[in-house]
């Protein structure tokens, strides 16, 4: 049986049958993982890379994340690149028109 729990940090306990537990952030994209495991474990998909008896390890949902981070983190360092080139420069980019 499945059981979810908020940890003290807000973030969701995964309590999953074999008496193991995963943390997983309380996202839409974290709560949409914890709906991909109940489904491949439903449907019984279990050879998957980093998973022990068809549900993952902490290492899996930390890595699946990480990527995630990983592209936000990027995506927010090129924003403020960019917001601090427009003030700098005193111009708008979304209003150029570029031809090449």
């Amino acid at each position: 049986m499945f059981q979810i729990d908020l940890t003290s940090t807000g973030d969701l306990c995964l309590h999953m049958p074999t008496g193991r537990t995963v943390e997983i952030m309380a996202t839409p994209e974290g709560l949409a993982f914890v709906k991909k495991i109940l489904h491949d474990y439903k449907r019984g998909v279990r050879n998957q890379l980093g998973y022990i008896k068809g549900l993952p390890t902490q290492h899996v949902v930390d890595k699946q994340f990480a990527d995630q981070f990983l592209e936000e983190k990027k995506r927010k360092a090129a924003e403020a690149k960019r917001e601090k080139f427009e003030k700098d420069m005193n111009i708008n980019l979304d209003e150029l028109d570029f031809n090449i």
